[in-house]
């Protein structure tokens, strides 16, 4: 493999061996796991970007993606080689990559261009090199975010002023208001003092720091900051206040630590003593969690909760014995730290229904551990779970399973025995295949695979009672046998594979949602026996025309999504049709004329609902 779990992350790798194994014949496809995001890894590297654009890589191919709400609610959509370099923030791989095919105001499946990927990531060499280069700075993404929108997520008090004609952002540029005199200004460090990142605050009250952009104003015992919040793949995800104040050293601590974590900045002069920060450090959160635990344990004797709840603000580094023996805990959730292990003595949990862990770095499951009678949920996510006990399909009232991010490379048998297991998901893991006798558990109506390595599914899928079927980012490059025959199914989501054609026949007749997009569809399928289809999303394929005759498409869709199309013109059906919801974004007619269309579709929904 090019880069695999075994070897070195892309961020240690060298640009010449990269090159000289694309060179003799190493694929794209042998990265392994998490493909797409190493690509994004890659791309945001200087050298190593480079030498993968030399190789193949085109600006306009596209990749999984995600955008994020001001809330910081994140969601799975499609976006261009291009797009994430923008998004990485080296300009010669932008560069290049605009030069390999690369739109400069393409927009993404959630309305992003490459200019507003650089600027919600604070990318600003980028953002200056993409407006020398023509990109548009009148983008509005999807869910209605302008590029001044962005730059305020971002903490970018100089786009701010370039952009908020309407003095839109004006309280919040004077809630950090830029200091006087302040000795807060200059250079500071933080982190690890071996490898720590680096902090500047300017006198004008803007800042950066390794997350992105920051606004910073004086208070009485300190500084307050603005900064972006980063999910876990490094992503911008919302924004987060912090009130820092001076310590005895001359340094800036957190006044008080939350799910951010512990926060301490020093001057480069001054650098913490790694051992006494270390010590206290260990004690202080021992300290900690020992009384988060105190305090849940009188909220279980006094009845007023029988759950238990530890997030990142108290990371544990394993649990007292007395936490995993107690009996009465009805919810376990515990978020950040490091547990290790789930020991077999927990099973004598009789009342757990709801068992909550992530953010771990390596969780093992001990056997017998999830001997639960009661577990009626089970979400692991982040765990770097190797290995799924072979008894957890016995567990008596299991409806719900939710595993994600994990080191998962194969899934346990005995699925007719998970007799009350109704929703099964399994997300961002290493599956090639899925078990055999899936298909036999006798309830399970929601199933989810997405971001595995799937090419094919069960054969004992035809006979389920599944009902909604997640599927996206895998390597199908056609639609599974079984699927036709899975006669209950109603929502099949399917974006983000390798197809490039699909018909009616391979699907069932009773589907009523279907999902396609990000594949590699030159055509629109003919899907007129789905007569029960009301939601397609065709969006970031490849399709150029649309037939004169809406014969392919069912009279009961009335969700239709053709954004990221190169659909060079708009038939005459289209334009008298009805929709309920209608997107035309971001294919080669007018913005303008797209909008225009979806909107007097949608407009013509509405008269006819009245009626």
């Amino acid at each position: 493999m090019l880069l695999d779990s075994s070897t070195a992350p892309p961020y240690e790798a060298d640009p010449e061996v990269l090159d000289l194994l694309l060179a003799h014949g190493a694929k794209w496809e042998d990265l392994g796991r998490n493909q797409n995001r190493r690509i994004r890894e890659i791309l945001s590297l200087p050298g190593l970007g480079e030498v993968a654009v030399r190789h193949g890589l085109r600006g306009d191919a596209l990749i999984p993606a995600f955008a994020f709400s001001s809330r910081g609610e994140g969601k799975e959509t499609s976006s261009t080689l291009l797009h994430a370099a923008a998004e990485g923030g080296v300009v010669k791989v932008v560069e290049a990559l605009v030069k390999a095919g690369g739109q400069i105001n393409g927009a993404d499946g959630a309305g992003y261009t490459p200019l507003a990927r650089a600027v919600a990531a604070g990318r600003e060499e980028v953002t200056e090199f993409l407006i020398k280069r023509g990109a548009k700075i009148d983008v509005v993404t999807t869910d209605g975010l302008s590029l001044v929108d962005l730059a305020a997520q971002a903490n970018n008090r100089r786009r701010i002023k370039l952009w908020d004609k309407s003095d839109r952002y004006r309280e919040l540029l004077d809630s950090f208001s830029p200091p006087s005199n302040s000795k807060w200004t200059g250079k500071w460090m933080m982190g690890d003092p071996k490898y720590p990142s680096v902090v500047t605050l300017e006198k004008d009250g803007s800042g950066y720091s390794g997350f992105g952009w920051l606004m910073w104003t004086e208070t009485d015992e300190g500084i307050r900051l603005r900064m972006t919040r980063t999910n876990r793949l490094g992503l911008p995800a919302g924004t987060v206040e912090l009130d820092l104040e001076s310590d005895q050293l001359g340094g800036l601590r957190r006044k008080q630590q939350g799910a951010e974590g512990q926060w301490h900045l020093w001057r480069p002069q001054h650098p913490p003593q790694p051992d006494s920060e270390k010590a206290l450090a260990n004690a202080m959160e021992r300290q900690k969690l020992q009384a988060k635990i105190d305090e849940q344990f009188a909220a279980l004797a006094s009845g007023r909760s029988d759950g238990f709840w530890l997030d990142s603000s108290t990371p544990p580094s394993g649990l007292p014995e007395q936490v995993w023996t107690e009996t009465r805990w009805a919810r376990f959730s515990v978020h950040g730290g490091e547990l290790g292990t789930l020991p077999r003595a927990m099973s004598g949990m009789s009342r757990l229904k709801h068992l909550e862990i992530s953010n771990q770095k390596r969780l093992r499951i001990e056997p017998g551990a999830l001997a639960l009678p009661a577990l009626e949920m089970l979400d692991l996510r982040s765990t770097g779970l190797e290995e799924l006990p072979v008894d957890w399909s016995l567990l008596p009232q299991l409806q719900q399973v939710t595993i994600f991010d994990s080191r998962l490379s194969a899934l346990p048998g005995g699925w007719r025995n998970a007799r009350n297991l109704i929703w099964f998901g399994v997300g961002d893991s290493r599956l090639r295949t899925l078990p055999d006798d899936l298909g036999e558990a006798p309830v399970l109506k929601r199933l989810g695979a997405s971001g595995q390595q799937l090419r094919e599914l069960p054969a004992s899928l035809a006979n389920s009672v599944v009902e909604e079927l997640y599927l996206d980012s895998n390597r199908f490059e056609r639609m599974p046998t079984c699927v036709r025959s899975m006669r209950t199914l109603r929502s099949l989501s399917f974006g983000q594979n390798r197809l490039v054609s699909v018909g009616a026949e391979e699907l069932p007749s009773g589907l009523h949602s279907l999902g396609l997009a990000g594949n590699r569809l030159r055509r629109v399928p003919d899907l007129s026996t789905l007569q029960q289809l009301e939601k397609l999303d065709l969006s970031s394929n490849a399709i150029e025309e649309l037939p004169d005759d809406p014969g392919w498409l069912p009279s009961s869709v009335i969700e239709l999504n053709l954004r990221g199309n190169p659909i060079k013109t708009i038939p005459d059906w289209l334009r008298t049709r009805a929709f309920r919801r209608l997107d035309l974004g971001q294919n080669a007619w007018p913005e303008e004329q797209a909008r225009e269309i979806a909107k007097q579709a949608e407009t013509r929904w509405r008269e006819k609902a009245k009626k």
